[in-house]
């Protein structure tokens, strides 16, 4: 393997992760996540080729997971691999349907393991150098339509508070950004939103924008709150976010008839 694969091993607990690691790290390139939201910036910031998932986290659950990265990129290979039966979350044939290419519960057979993690990054790469030549017409195309922003917040920060940096984007437009956050902010708090974004020669810039919160809303683990934070002067400090915003926004606009 000339280039390694990398592999995103997703799990609340450290023995696990480090175990797993032990496992892959000869062959692959490890990345590690100790819940769903982290795991959803490390995907949006790199090139993840297959995940292994743990179900049962606080937050965001395995399955909550699952569905965000298979939306986020329904190419990315996800293996379930959990301490506990599917309970609650569902049947191993339901995670499956919702896009995992295997479920295991502990402990698995390791041969057997490996021989899936090398098939499942196969195929994928294979679908990934069959995508090409579509890619890089639709990255052409004023029409194509992106339904999220390569965009990720490194910290957010509001006053006497240590900055929040386990923070998933969900939507941003000229107005403002929608987050999932663990912590809680009030309505009209203030806040610094470190924002980083891609650039046309796949590099990426960091802006900061201080805005102020709109809205926030518990979901229903009680754990993660949606907050929508409000821009008022991203204009005039920040030029280049707000053309790249603006482009976003034009590529998800429906076309004209």
């Amino acid at each position: 393997m000339n280039s390694k694969s990398t592999v995103l091993i997703v799990d609340d607990e450290t023995g696990p992760r480090e175990s797993l690691k032990l496992l892959l790290k000869s062959h692959y390139r490890v990345e590690e996540a100790d819940g769903g939201l982290r795991a959803m910036q490390i995907i949006r910031k790199r090139t993840v080729d297959l995940v292994t998932l743990d179900l049962r986290m606080p937050g965001m659950d395995g399955v909550a997971v699952l569905k965000s990265i298979k939306e986020y990129n329904p190419h990315i290979e996800v293996m379930i691999i959990t301490g506990y039966g599917a309970g609650n979350q569902g049947s191993a044939a339901d995670l499956v349907r919702l896009g995992a290419r295997s479920y295991y519960t502990k402990p698995f057979n390791v041969p057997q393991l490996m021989v899936e993690i090398a098939q499942a990054i196969d195929s994928k790469k294979k679908l990934d150098r069959s995508r090409i030549p579509s890619i890089e017409s639709a990255l052409y195309n004023r029409r194509s339509r992106f339904r999220i922003p390569m965009i990720s917040i490194s910290s957010l920060t509001r006053l006497g508070i240590h900055p929040t940096s386990d923070i998933l984007v969900q939507d941003i437009c000229t107005h403002g950004i929608g987050i999932l956050c663990p912590e809680k902010f009030q309505k009209g708090e203030f806040v610094r939103v470190e924002v980083i974004f891609g650039t046309d020669r796949g590099k990426t810039t960091t802006e900061s924008i201080v805005g102020e919160v709109a809205w926030t809303s518990p979901l229903q683990n009680g754990i993660t709150y949606a907050i929508h934070i409000r821009f008022d002067r991203i204009g005039k400090e920040n030029p280049r976010l707000l053309e790249y915003i603006k482009h976003h926004e034009e590529m998800n606009s429906p076309p004209l008839s």
